[in-house]
């Protein structure tokens, strides 16, 4: 079996978000004098990366840190690929479920490891098990 796993990047950050932070660095920053880059968005070509994964065609490809658009899961199962998502939360995997992903990985500190989580979690959601 051919298994491929990305970290996913293809998600804008929300630009309020990426405002706030870059306001709570500043003073780091001047405090070294030095500047904040500018923020880059879709530096990762996320597309060109799915189109090595359509081209190799994996078994498998499975997602961490985020979920795709349901346009490009779509595009994978076109290929014939299974995909699968790591999920920490409830609201991880019904976003995941609801893009078309066919398998959930799920993850949480109650099974002796990390979670892996992604943006999407906001802070007082409830974890898979209800557990806060």
């Amino acid at each position: 079996m051919f298994v491929v796993t990305f970290v996913v990047t293809a998600n804008a950050p929300n630009p309020d978000s990426w405002a706030a932070y870059r306001r709570e660095l500043q003073p780091e920053a001047g405090r070294y004098g030095v500047e904040l880059g500018a923020p880059l968005f879709d530096n990762d070509d996320w597309k060109a990366k799915v189109d090595v994964v359509v081209d190799l065609k994996p078994d498998v490809f499975t997602f961490t840190f985020g979920c795709p658009s349901a346009e490009a899961i779509a595009r994978l199962h076109r290929a014939g690929i299974t995909t699968g998502a790591t999920v920490t939360t409830s609201h991880e995997a019904v976003i995941a479920v609801d893009r078309g992903v066919k398998t959930l990985i799920v993850q949480g500190s109650a099974a002796g490891g990390h979670r892996g989580l992604s943006m999407s979690v906001i802070k007082g959601r409830q974890g898979l098990c209800g557990r806060r």
